[in-house]
């Protein structure tokens, strides 16, 4: 697992791993149709977000730009941590209600340090987003 250091990489990262995943899975059954439409939806809502980087870069005094991207940006990425916290089996609290994901499941040591890293760069990175939104 590659740690994105910037949000353009983590963007280019998921583009990238999502139109994989749909181009190696291209024939849709019944079976698979759920996955690929979620894919489809994902990899669609990355170029857009990246998209509206691009265009926030060039026009960093766009109020409604910096409104929708920051939104846009925000939303993948809290969809990003809800995934991890899911592959750690980590509990949804939703206003103040838990919520099991699963039953808890001992994670191999590396992978838990990998989610952990990934967290912490998520972080960072929605500070970087946030930031850019500010300014």
């Amino acid at each position: 697992m590659k740690i994105p250091d910037t949000f353009i990489e983590l963007l280019e990262d998921r583009i990238k791993f999502t139109g994989n995943f749909i181009a190696a899975n291209a024939e849709i059954t019944n079976i698979n149709s759920y996955t690929i439409t979620e894919f489809i939806l994902a990899y669609e809502n990355f170029k857009y977000c990246k998209k509206l980087y691009q265009e926030l870069l060039q026009d960093k005094k766009n109020e409604d730009l910096k409104k929708l991207f920051g939104a846009i940006a925000c939303k993948l990425l809290f969809e990003i941590i809800h995934s991890l916290n899911t592959q750690e089996y980590k509990c949804i609290n939703i206003n103040g209600q838990v919520f099991p994901t699963k039953e808890k499941e001992v994670l191999p040591q590396e992978i838990s340090d990998n989610i952990q890293k990934m967290k912490v760069a998520i972080t960072k990175i929605y500070n970087e987003v946030t930031n850019l939104c500010r300014n």
